[in-house]
């Protein structure tokens, strides 16, 4: 059915309901119908161009902060990529050695739809903060590092990743599962073993466990129902005693903005630490010869780590 007879059929609802009504509006219902749809044109055509503007002059006003999100973004889609080959040629490529975890699903099967998952996820945050979306880039950007946690803790330990491919005929019993084994909680305090495994206080004295733990509480502040995190979305300057800053219906490029990337680049500046670690001692991907050669995949890694501790200070805002 074309949308202009679902505009119509609707308003001669309306009139047949409400005749009142209708007749207050002072003309017909086929009138009222192409007078919504010319709304709905005309509005949305507006916010589209206005959109458009706005993501061409947020990308240099977002530098150098938007140029090191996308050498992170390029890693992780190279990641789902390389995981989405690999399960598609049957290659063996996470925990290569025999066991459970070797049975269907395959591991890397799960994992590409993993990485793949936090790949286009990463790229959702890029498009909402360069449309001036705030919020919604913050509820975003808290899934983006629940997926991080979990990729990075599917990929240290077995027994997790047994028990997240584990499912139930009983959404409770998944729920209950999930909370108990999985959850973003429990993972994150997996993950702080794991900085101890990886020995990550001898690369940094960043504290990863506190980094995790404050950066999901700060994201989750915009996600509930929270005045304070609402504020985000409709002011995207900083508001002080003396500053006044408007309110942005369709959301705009401000501080809050780079105060998001920041804190994105340090995740995952942290989130590369400990993956490349995973992967060359407990899945052999140095050992990966011929096309799953690995190895420019971690030199870029190592550039993006070197970029961003080289201009650490930079890049988190620090003396700005």
């Amino acid at each position: 059915m074309p949308e202009s007879m679902l505009l119509e059929d609707a308003c001669r609802q309306v009139a047949l309901v409400d005749p009142t009504l209708q007749r207050r509006i002072r003309e017909s219902p086929t009138q009222s119908a192409q007078a919504i749809e010319a709304e709905l044109t005309g509005f949305l055509e507006a916010v589209h161009n206005d959109r458009k503007a706005l993501e061409q002059s947020g990308v240099p006003s977002l530098q150098p902060w938007l140029t090191v999100y996308d050498l992170a973004l390029l890693q992780l889609c190279d990641l789902a990529l390389f995981t989405r080959r690999a399960a598609d040629k049957r290659a063996v490529v996470f925990w290569p050695e025999p066991g459970p975890h070797r049975n269907r699903p395959r591991p890397e099967d799960v994992l590409s739809i993993l990485c793949s998952t936090l790949a286009q996820t990463a790229q959702a945050v890029r498009s909402l903060v360069l449309t001036g979306y705030e919020g919604p880039a913050r509820v975003m950007a808290r899934y983006l590092v629940e997926m991080a946690d979990l990729v990075l803790a599917v990929t240290a330990y077995q027994d997790i990743y047994l028990h997240y491919i584990r499912s139930y005929p009983d959404p409770k019993d998944t729920y209950r599962h999930w909370k108990r084994y999985y959850s973003p909680a429990v993972i994150r305090q997996r993950l702080e073993r794991l900085d101890w495994e990886l020995a990550l206080s001898a690369r940094t004295r960043v504290p990863a466990a506190e980094v995790r733990e404050d950066t999901y509480t700060w994201l989750s502040a915009t996600s509930h129902a929270n005045l304070v995190g609402q504020l985000v979305m409709a002011h995207t300057s900083p508001m002080g005693e003396d500053s006044f800053a408007p309110v942005v219906m369709l959301g705009a490029i401000g501080d809050t903005s780079k105060h998001t990337l920041q804190r994105l680049l340090l995740y995952f500046w942290l989130f590369f630490l400990e993956l490349d670690g995973l992967l060359v001692q407990r899945h052999l991907w140095s050992r990966l010869r011929g096309s799953n050669n690995r190895q420019w995949f971690f030199y870029r890694s190592r550039v993006y780590c070197e970029v961003f501790e080289h201009n650490y200070a930079l890049l988190q805002g620090i003396g700005s």
